[in-house]
């Protein structure tokens, strides 16, 4: 649980980067198309800036990708240990199982989520 709330955390702040960097590049393309006219030297400053900053985006958006496969593999294997402990109930007992433990995701309560795995019940 606590690994997935570092990865949300990680996407948001990673989320805004991309619109700071977004904002820099416009600014940036526009400072560039002034420069075009009087000044070629900054024009090719501007649009390597624009380069840099579009790298910088890439890597972020790989380091987003990889957070998010992270996410995925986390995701399944609580799910796993959640179907285990409902595999060990029986009948009305096993579902009452699944939807603790989803409120309890849904609440972001680990302690609640081991108590219901432990016991069966909140």
């Amino acid at each position: 649980m606590d690994k997935l709330t570092e990865i949300q955390n990680a996407r948001v702040r990673l989320e805004a980067d991309i619109a700071d960097k977004l904002a820099q590049i416009r600014n940036l393309i526009i400072k560039a198309e002034d420069s075009r006219i009087n000044d070629l030297k900054e024009l090719i400053k501007h649009y390597d800036e624009v380069n840099a900053i579009n790298s910088e985006m890439i890597n972020g958006h790989n380091i987003k990708l990889q957070n998010y496969e992270e996410g995925v593999e986390t995701m399944k294997k609580i799910n796993a240990i959640i179907q285990k402990a409902s595999r060990i109930r029986v009948g009305q007992h096993s579902s009452h199982v699944i939807n603790h433990c989803r409120n309890c995701i849904k609440n972001n309560s680990l302690e609640g989520l081991i108590k219901v795995i432990r016991t069966g019940g909140l």
